[in-house]
């Protein structure tokens, strides 16, 4: 239900180059594929997309369905990741009950990778 801010887009590029920005084969300053995210995940090659927000989102409602406090955390996982922005959080809920796991999250085994295994599996692969 959100929109990423793509450098592609004509009112990304707009603003990103009336702030003295550029756009370099379609990436920002040459080195992103996003202009706006929760966190400078770039620096530190620490991803928290669109959908890493809402799964984060999702399982902070499923333990303690306290939206306030979710909003919360996410501000605070984005700093811990090195966000140094003005961060604003919205969480909207429909419902009073938290939310059920999705189908796709039952029995499965989630699995994450960190920074450096992430920057070492690029170097692997780029070499």
């Amino acid at each position: 239900m959100s929109k990423d801010h793509r450098p592609c887009c004509v009112k990304e590029r707009r603003q990103i180059e009336s702030l003295g920005g550029l756009i370099d084969d379609g990436y920002l300053n040459g080195l992103l594929g996003i202009t706006r995210a929760l966190g400078d995940w770039h620096l530190e090659r620490l991803v928290f997309t669109s959908q890493n927000a809402i799964d984060f989102t999702r399982r902070r409602l499923q333990e303690h369905n306290d939206v306030k406090l979710c909003c919360k955390e996410i501000v605070e996982e984005a700093t811990k990741r090195g966000a140094t922005d003005n961060l604003t959080v919205v969480v909207v809920s429909f419902h009073s009950e938290p939310p059920r796991p999705c189908a796709r999250q039952r029995g499965r085994v989630r699995r994450s990778i960190s920074a450096e295994g992430l920057q070492s599996l690029k170097c692997l692969l780029e070499g």
